[in-house]
């Protein structure tokens, strides 16, 4: 008797029943008619087929048993959330994004990525140190990174080192696999499972399948390859499946890259994309022989580098596991029942606004999601290209337009001085920490013993996030940007900001440590009730000890007391999150760098590659720090009790805003050869406080008329790719029209133009004076007979706006001391 003959007797008796055996009947059929095309005779293709129809049933049965217990626990916990929150209807964005919070409780979805994303640095933390990207953006030590790739691949070496770095790399993978199948996920556990791949769909698909597929049959692992249906290997060691089995599976792998994986099973209604329980399982599908073939794919068809693909991996898992805690397997059906509910207890209360503002804020929380975890991709492979395309160039710019950017930033010491004030620290002793980490490699170190790992250590596109949140871009555009930034500084001055607000944290809660919560001072009391922690929680995080600095100082950093504690792994790492992401929290109120909340109302639904997506990054593009900056305050003034408060922080802020600015101000001037301004004059005031607090561009508006790139208010509004096609117009076809018509063309001067605002590097504040008189001032009088009529003329405009003149004139390499004392009254 045929296993679906005997299926169906089953069914026919209601042993079995109907919606199982249809299914295993089905699951049988598959396979029995694939193993009689793989050449095996009919009986043993029929044995074959039963044998493993029975162990993909099995396998089911237990992932499913595993994802509908995690599921439930998520069920009763987001109705725990609602009951519970003050404020239900914003509880659907507070759960992605923190300045949205109002009276609820409960770390937000991007705080706990941060905070998991940070424990697996720390686990890292070696691997990082050793290969981080220098200032040209390139690996250190490359030859030990590759025999790491071979260690993780499961080869013998002999490099000590590298042996070492994979075993740390290989413990923070389980790390986060264990993690992420505590949430309800269901990743096997696979020995030298090697470095996760990201097939680049544009390589791919440019070589075509044929090409590819010769490309790579010959490096798959085809033993370590699971059959979906069964779990078991596709081959025996050393052996492969037919030609015909390996052309199906790559070839599904192939549609799936080109056209998409919903092309496979078009379907109406129902949630739309993958199960990220699905997703995460399919990113194993291919196993490679060895390093050697990984690399070679990697540089043929891939997108990272094996310390790219190692950082990328981690910060994905943390991703994933803090989406599954927070919004189920599919976060958007998720966040549509978290809003059914909401609407649920609006309607029993009988509260419509209620009702109507679940609903709006439903949509947005979906929107600041998918921004979360990477916007809305690209639904094409021509689309993926357009994207890339216009992110390189965005990237160029940004190299291009905010290579003095250090300067502007800072205003970062007002925003980390109210945020310290608010929370009850003190602002002095951060900027002391500041200081010291921006001048000893000892704190650094220290800082590095209490878990703390500097961002742009792992991932250089940190600082650009301040101003620029983009796509991945092609190489030479990440790596033009990651210079600029790191050569001016502003990478160092934002890694030491944020670890020295890490520190002052660690610091005040080393200081209460030994009292009980209802003990402990109101403010940090009420930001743990916030942060959801119990008194129980705060008993056993207190109660492991405290780091001790080499000074003498004690501190409770929670990224340290999570790699110390004796608690069982699950129970400390519910407790570490939250008291992390509490502190994350405060960190980007302090040293903001991106608004999820803002960027979903430029980007919205729109995917990148389109038009709407990539007008909205022209029009938002060098605004993402203002923006960023302005929400954070906007909601720390809303979530403050009274109107008088509120006033007093605003009035605040905009006070020491102005005095940063007032700094910027001088640092700018003297960056471009011009003498300090009057300080006596009230409207240098006015222009200080539109420079501080990050609105730098206003304030360059205000003063001179123009921005870094040359253009007014409409140019900045418009935004600078709208500039680069007005120049690149003026150039070209306007010098051309000009030159038809017998009119000047003035192309000396407007090349000189283009390369002053066009090369990135070049306007570094210790270079940019030093390169503008002494190349681009000196390649002027040889290209315009009129050079030096526009260098009086530019003399004449910085006077006009405010300015007194210039201490290095334009034109002249002379250099005479700045009149410091004019800024008291001239």
């Amino acid at each position: 008797m045929t296993f679906d003959v005997c299926m169906q007797r089953g069914i026919d008796s209601g042993d079995i029943s109907k919606i199982r055996g249809e299914e295993a009947t089905a699951i049988y059929r598959d396979l029995r008619d694939r193993y009689r095309a793989q050449g095996h005779p009919d009986h043993i293709a029929d044995q074959m087929a039963g044998e493993d129809t029975k162990a993909a049933m099995r396998k089911a049965v237990g992932e499913e048993r595993h994802r509908g217990i995690a599921f439930l626990a998520w069920k009763r916990q987001v109705q725990k959330q609602v009951d519970e929150a003050k404020d239900p209807a914003r509880l659907l964005t507070q759960r992605v994004e923190f300045w949205v919070a109002g009276k609820n409780k409960g770390a937000s979805f991007k705080s706990q990525q941060a905070a998991l994303t940070r424990l697996f640095y720390k686990k890292i933390d070696t691997f990082l140190v050793r290969h981080g990207r220098n200032l040209a953006g390139n690996v250190r030590d490359p030859a030990t990174l590759r025999n790491v790739a071979r260690e993780m691949h499961g080869e013998q070496t002999g490099d000590q080192a590298a042996g070492e770095l994979a075993e740390a790399v290989k413990a923070a993978f389980e790390d986060a696999r264990r993690m992420f199948n505590e949430a309800g996920g269901s990743i096997g556990k696979l020995e030298d499972f090697g470095i996760p791949h990201a097939h680049n769909a544009i390589s791919i698909t440019r070589a075509g399948f044929d090409k590819w597929f010769q490309d790579i049959r010959g490096s798959i692992n085809w033993n370590r390859m699971e059959d979906r249906l069964t779990g078991r290997p596709m081959a025996d060691a050393g052996g492969e499946p037919s030609l015909e089995s390996q052309r199906l599976l790559l070839r599904e792998v192939y549609d799936n890259i080109a056209f998409g994986k919903e092309s496979a099973n078009p379907r109406y209604g129902g949630p739309v994309g993958q199960s990220l329980l699905a997703s995460a399982n399919e990113s194993r599908v291919l196993h490679f022989n060895d390093a050697e073939a990984w690399l070679s794919y990697n540089e043929a068809y891939g997108n990272r580098d094996p310390f790219g693909a190692i950082v990328s991996h981690l910060q994905k898992m943390a991703g994933d596991i803090v989406t599954l805690r927070e919004f189920s397997a599919q976060p958007e059906v998720g966040i549509d029942y978290m809003a059914q509910l909401v609407a649920e207890r609006a309607r029993k209360a009988g509260d419509e606004k209620m009702g109507q503002d679940a609903a709006e804020n439903a949509v947005r929380a979906k929107r600041m999601f998918r921004v979360a975890t990477g916007g809305v991709q690209p639904s094409s492979v021509n689309q993926a290209m357009r994207a890339r395309f216009f992110s390189t160039v965005r990237h160029f710019l940004s190299a291009a337009m905010l290579d003095r950017a250090i300067i502007s930033s800072v205003s970062d010491l007002n925003s980390m001085r109210m945020a310290a004030k608010t929370i009850g620290l003190n602002p002095a002793n951060l900027v002391s920490n500041h200081v010291e980490l921006m001048a000893s490699s000892a704190s650094r170190e220290e800082l590095l013993q209490m878990g703390y790992i500097f961002e742009t250590l792992a991932d250089p596109g940190t600082t650009m996030a301040r101003y620029q949140s983009e796509v991945p871009p092609a190489a030479i555009g990440e790596r033009l940007s990651s210079f600029v930034f790191r050569a001016q500084g502003l990478a160092g001055w934002t890694d030491a900001a944020r670890g020295a607000w890490w520190k002052l944290e660690a610091a005040g809660l080393a200081n209460q440590a030994n009292r009980a919560m209802q003990d402990l001072d109101p403010t940090l009391r009420s930001r743990l009730e916030m942060a959801g922690v119990t008194s129980d929680e705060w008993d056993k995080f207190r109660g492991d000890g405290l780091f001790e600095a080499a000074n003498g100082g004690k501190f409770l950093p929670p990224i340290w007391w999570r790699e110390n504690t004796s608690l069982p792994p699950r129970e400390a790492d519910r407790i570490f999150l939250k008291m992390q992401a509490m502190i994350d929290d405060q960190m980007e109120m302090a040293i903001p760098t991106d608004s999820t909340f803002i960027r979903s109302k430029i980007e919205g639904d729109a995917p990148a590659g389109s038009v709407g997506y990539e007008v909205g990054k022209s029009l938002t593009m060098v605004k993402s720090f203002i923006m960023a900056f302005s929400a954070n305050q906007y909601g720390r003034i809303m979530s403050m009790p009274d109107n008088a408060s509120r006033a007093m922080y605003a009035a605040d802020l905009v006070a020491g805003a102005t005095v940063m600015g007032a700094v910027a101000l001088q640092l700018y001037n003297l960056a471009l050869g011009r003498e300090p301004e009057d300080m006596t004059d009230p409207l240098f005031w006015g222009r200080a406080a539109l420079k501080g607090g990050g609105f730098g561009v206003l304030g360059d508006l205000v003063s001179t008329g123009e921005t870094s790139f040359g253009s007014g208010f409409g140019g900045w509004g418009a935004g600078p790719l709208a500039n680069v096609a007005d120049d690149a117009w003026d150039y070209t076809f306007g010098n051309l029209i000009e030159l038809a018509s017998g009119e000047e063309t003035n192309f000396g001067r407007e090349t000189v133009r283009m390369l002053d605002r066009y090369t990135p590097g070049t306007d570094l504040p210790y270079i940019g004076l030093a390169f503008d008189r002494m190349v681009l001032d000196q390649l002027q009088m040889i290209l315009d007979p009129e050079a030096s009529q526009d260098f009086r003329a530019k003399a004449a405009r910085s006077e006009r706006n405010g300015g007194a003149g210039y201490f290095v004139p334009p034109g002249s390499t002379e250099i005479s001391v700045p009149d410091f004392a004019g800024m008291l009254g001239r």
